[in-house]
C-alpha cells in the first residue's frame, strides 16, 4: 500500500466512523429497519455484473456498518470529517436530490 492509499484510510476511519456514530444515534434509521433486512434483491440491470451482484454488496455494507458500529468512541476526535461537515454534505445532497423531483 503507497502512502496516498494509506491517507485515504486515515481519512476513511472518520467517514465511517461518524456512519457508526449516526448508527449508534439512529437505531430507527431506514440502514435498521428496511436495508439491512434486505435478503434478495436481483440484478436485472447489469449484463456484466453477477446475477447476485447486488445482494452482495447489500449484504457487505450491513456487515461492515454493524460489525463492531457500537464500538466507535463518538468523543474521539475526527480531525477530517467532523460531525458538523458530514450533516451538512448530507442535508445539502438531499437538498440537491428533491431540486430535482
Amino acid at each position: 500500500m503507497n502512502h496516498n492509499e494509506k491517507f485515504i484510510w486515515t481519512i476513511k476511519k472518520d467517514w465511517y466512523g461518524q456512519d457508526r456514530i449516526f448508527l449508534q444515534e439512529n437505531r430507527d434509521s431506514i440502514f435498521f429497519t428496511m436495508f439491512s433486512k434486505i435478503n434478495e434483491f436481483p440484478n436485472d440491470y447489469f449484463d456484466f455484473y453477477p446475477a447476485n451482484a447486488f445482494i452482495r454488496q447489500v449484504k457487505y455494507i450491513t456487515n461492515w456498518y454493524m460489525d463492531e458500529f457500537e464500538k466507535e468512541n463518538p468523543d474521539r476526535e475526527f480531525p477530517f470529517l467532523s460531525k458538523k461537515e458530514m450533516d451538512d454534505f448530507v442535508n445539502d445532497t438531499i437538498g440537491l436530490l428533491q431540486g430535482l423531483f
